[in-house]
């Protein structure tokens, strides 16, 4: 279903991230080559949080994952 609403570029929330499969196929349909694709995971749950972020680290290049961490830092600064 997601396939059919977003594109590469856009900024999507996962509003409960759990274990990050669903914050990791996000990521995989709006990432682009500008890095204009935004994911913002959240949850209430820290281990869920730990949880996306491992899943993150594993899935993605160390490349991916330094820009997905530039990226929340430079939104949550501004």
């Amino acid at each position: 279903m997601w396939k059919q609403v977003v594109q590469k570029g856009d900024t999507v929330i996962d509003a409960t991230c759990g274990n990050g499969f669903d914050t990791l196929a996000m990521l995989n349909l709006v990432a682009d080559d500008y890095h204009d694709g935004y994911v913002y995971a959240l949850d209430i749950q820290e281990d869920a949080l730990d949880n996306t972020s491992l899943l993150l680290e594993k899935s993605l290049n160390s490349n991916e994952v330094s820009t997905i961490y530039e990226q929340i830092v430079s939104t949550f600064n501004r």
